[in-house]
């Protein structure tokens, strides 16, 4: 996903869309997590032809920050002299876009699933993601490193934003309140983030580190999962670290 987004030229939004098609090839063509009626927090809620929406829109969103977006700011932060160029040649870039189509293919009829529609709709939706966010090639801000208050309450919030939905779940209320209320989150944090000028990457990570620091509460309280608290603290650590490092070796002026 990184080489297709240096190769696009993509911006915040640009990676982020992107994401959404690869949440869907994680969660809907590999784990096949789309398809279970009860799948993590979520009950049988919003759950139409065979795929549960309210989690397949959730966990999309989901992969496309912590598996794409967030290790795309963090390469960019790690190497910002080579972090708009190619690290892999197109033709290592196609073998391995081949391998993910076999991948996905042998994963999903692997197991004995033969809907080869629901195989083919969950492609176009990648496919569509893909061809959106080449619309959003705004060229990613660097910025002076620094820590952002605002930026870090911002991430934190998305973790009460979790709970919400999973209320929505255990209700009747209808799957589009669940989805605006969804949509108008994404787009306010990002109205905000645009807004207070919080997208250069050395400040988007202080998001990053309000989201990991929420999530670790969240396992501690709720999941009790001492697997993800670990795994929060070990990155809230290495962005706090990238972030001194860089704010360390900039000149400041007098």
């Amino acid at each position: 996903m990184r080489e297709l987004a240096v190769r696009w030229k993509l911006g915040l939004s640009g990676i982020f869309i992107l994401g959404l098609g690869y949440g869907i090839f994680n969660e809907g063509l590999l784990a096949r997590t789309f398809f279970l009626e009860t799948p993590s927090f979520f009950p049988e809620y919003a759950y139409y032809g065979g795929i549960n929406f309210a989690w397949a829109s959730f966990a999309a969103i989901w992969h496309s920050l912590h598996a794409i977006l967030y290790p795309i700011v963090l390469a960019h932060l790690l190497y910002p002299k080579s972090s708009k160029e190619q690290w892999f040649s197109n033709k290592t870039t196609c073998i391995l876009l081949i391998v993910s189509i076999l991948e996905s293919t042998f994963l999903y009829f692997g197991s004995g699933n033969s809907n080869i529609s629901s195989f083919i709709i969950l492609w176009l939706a990648i496919l569509i993601f893909a061809a959106i966010s080449r619309k959003f090639t705004n060229p990613i801000s660097e910025g002076r490193p620094k820590f952002s208050k605002s930026a870090f309450l911002l991430g934190v919030v998305t973790v009460p934003l979790y709970l919400v939905l999973i209320v929505i779940t255990k209700t009747s209320l209808p799957f589009l309140i669940y989805l605006v209320i969804l949509v108008a989150f994404i787009r306010g944090v990002w109205w905000l983030i645009q807004k207070k000028r919080l997208n250069p990457l050395p400040i988007f990570s202080s998001f990053i580190i309000g989201d990991y620091a929420a999530n670790g509460l969240w396992a501690v309280v709720g999941r009790q999962s001492m697997e993800v608290i670990l795994i929060n603290i070990i990155i809230i650590s290495g962005l706090w670290y990238i972030i001194k490092r860089q704010f360390d070796s900039t000149p400041q002026l007098n």
